[in-house]
C-alpha cells in the first residue's frame, strides 16, 4: 500500500518549502522530488536521503506518529517540518 503527504518544512533562513512525498513500507522506497528512493520505514519512522538538486543528499527522518520532520545537511539538521495528510483523525501514517 502506497501511502503520501504534503511535506512542509522552514529552513534555517525562514525560508517555507514544500512537496508531496509518496512512501511504500513494502518495498521501502519513498518517491520525492520526482526521484524514487530506498528508504527504512518501519511502524513509527522513516529515514532516506536524496539529493532534490542541490548537489548534496538531504537526509530525512519522519517521526510516523506526530509527522515531523528534520532533515540533516552534510553535518547538521537544516530545517525542521510536518508531514500533513488529509484526514487528521488518523496518525501521521
Amino acid at each position: 500500500m502506497t501511502l503520501s503527504c504534503q511535506l512542509d518544512w522552514t529552513d534555517k533562513n525562514h525560508s517555507k518549502e514544500g512537496t508531496e512525498i509518496a512512501f511504500d513500507q513494502q518495498s521501502q522506497k519513498v518517491r520525492v522530488g520526482g526521484h524514487e528512493v530506498p528508504a527504512v520505514i518501519s511502524d513509527s519512522r522513516i529515514t532516506f536521503q536524496v539529493d532534490l538538486g542541490t548537489g548534496a543528499p538531504l537526509g530525512f527522518a519522519i517521526d510516523r506518529m506526530s509527522g515531523l520532520i528534520t532533515i540533516v545537511g552534510m553535518y547538521e539538521p537544516i530545517a525542521n517540518g510536518q508531514c500533513i495528510v488529509a484526514d487528521p483523525g488518523h496518525r501521521a501514517f
